[in-house]
């Protein structure tokens, strides 16, 4: 009889021994699991934040783009205004193509439509913008003394208009800003007939 309780007694306690192993290795395996989730929640955290802010540098300007000027995946609407390009080479209007500064992936804050000659300023804050920095978005030279492949002489001038007024000689032309519904007109060599100095806007613009 002391033999068969004493074998109950040493089978329960190797069970409960048992049982105590098992739920043991359980929360173990619980709380690995646990840490390599937020583990995981935490990185991918972290990678997502630090994609969004290279996006922010890439498309925000900080250093990027051309002249600093940002290029983003939608146009921008805190400092929205338009001005006009005219471009004559020998009394002959130059077009001033559609699509300026507009890629594949993006907008540049300066950026044109259509082949209206329309400036499009479109940027996430106030500030100013110069025709020099558009056409080093359109990647075409300019200066006081040249225009594309122009080259101011003694019988073929350069001269910018802006609303209808000639520009002094002593600034630099690269950088005149660019206002609200301005009228710019580049002229090289033989003048048209005439200067213009103003444009009318679509309504809206």
């Amino acid at each position: 009889m002391r033999e068969q309780t004493r074998f109950v007694i040493t089978t329960a306690i190797l069970l409960t021994a048992i049982v105590s192993v098992v739920l043991c290795n359980a929360k173990t395996t619980n709380a690995q699991g646990n840490m390599s989730t937020a583990s995981g929640a935490n990185m991918t955290k972290g990678n997502m934040t630090a994609a969004g802010a290279a996006k922010n540098m890439t498309t925000e300007g900080s250093g990027y783009g051309i002249d600093d000027i940002g290029c983003n995946a939608m146009e921008q609407a805190a400092f929205h205004i338009h001005a006009h390009l005219d471009i004559f080479i020998n009394g002959v209007h130059f077009i001033v193509p559609s699509e300026i500064g507009i890629t594949g992936a993006c907008f540049y804050w300066l950026h044109t439509h259509d082949e209206s000659g329309i400036i499009h300023i479109e940027a996430p804050m106030l500030r100013d913008f110069t025709l020099g920095q558009f056409f080093d978005i359109w990647n075409k030279k300019f200066s006081n003394g040249q225009i594309f492949r122009y080259v101011a002489n003694v019988n073929n001038p350069l001269e910018v208009y802006v609303n209808g007024t000639q520009q002094s000689s002593k600034i630099n032309d690269r950088d005149i800003k660019l206002h609200a519904h301005d009228e710019i007109a580049i002229v090289y060599g033989t003048p048209p007939s005439t200067i213009p100095k103003s444009y009318t806007f679509a309504e809206g613009l």
